[in-house]
């Protein structure tokens, strides 16, 4: 409940508002005569009378306390620029980062491990949730990487980015987004098995999508004869 000096104050300033939540002017009893949006003007009259009537506190110690600590405009304006500050170099990073390709190929018959961020998957790594299955060859190395080839065609968004005998580089972009994913296919003849490797460039998690599209050329790749 409002204080007893409030109460006895003249009609048109007993319930000044002349800084609210957001340090705009309004007046409960003068509504409508602020140069502020309404919805602005309503929310910092029901704030005001909200802390007066629930906490016991005057108009007066609700502008001190406003002022004093977070409720004020400069902290948003400080606030919100930081966290545009930060959105945008977030944004930047993930950019450089997508357009970077990295160093890959195979090594004493391995693929590149995989970061220790969740956004890759690999047939050659041993943390239990970023391993997929081999495949196994076709027929001869040539008609294994025909089917490679085929499976990547049918998935669709992809471009070959470096390919041998028994090697296939395949940089995958997402239609809406645009990322791009850096898949790698190695034709192990030895142990008649294809080895592969898919990660995302730019981001942290890649929610599932490496290991998902996997699974599809898989299919696909199993398919074909």
């Amino acid at each position: 409940m409002l204080r007893e000096a409030d109460r006895r104050a003249p009609a048109r300033s007993s319930l000044n508002i002349e800084s609210g939540i957001f340090g705009f002017q309004a007046s409960a009893l003068d509504y409508g005569t602020s140069n502020e949006p309404f919805y602005f003007e309503f929310f910092n009259i029901f704030w005001s009378l909200f802390c007066a009537q629930t906490i016991d506190m005057s108009i007066a110690e609700i502008d001190t306390l406003r002022t004093k600590y977070f409720m004020r405009e400069e902290v948003f304006i400080v606030t919100g620029s930081i966290l545009v500050a930060m959105f945008v170099l977030i944004v930047a990073v993930m950019f450089v980062q997508n357009r970077r390709a990295p160093a890959l190929g195979v090594v004493e018959g391995k693929l590149k491990p995989l970061s220790k961020k969740p956004n890759g998957v690999s047939t050659q790594t041993d943390d239990a949730s970023k391993r997929v299955e081999p495949l196994a060859v076709k027929a001869s190395t040539a008609e294994t990487m025909t089917a490679i080839k085929s499976a990547g065609n049918a998935y669709g968004g992809a471009s070959i980015q470096q390919e041998s005998e028994n090697y296939l580089y395949l940089v995958f972009t997402t239609a809406k987004m645009k990322y791009n994913d850096d898949v790698e296919f190695f034709i192990d003849d030895s142990n008649g098995l294809v080895h592969f490797r898919s990660s995302s460039r730019a981001g942290y998690s890649d929610l599932g999508l490496n290991k998902a599209r996997y699974k599809k050329l898989a299919a696909v790749y199993s398919q074909q004869n």
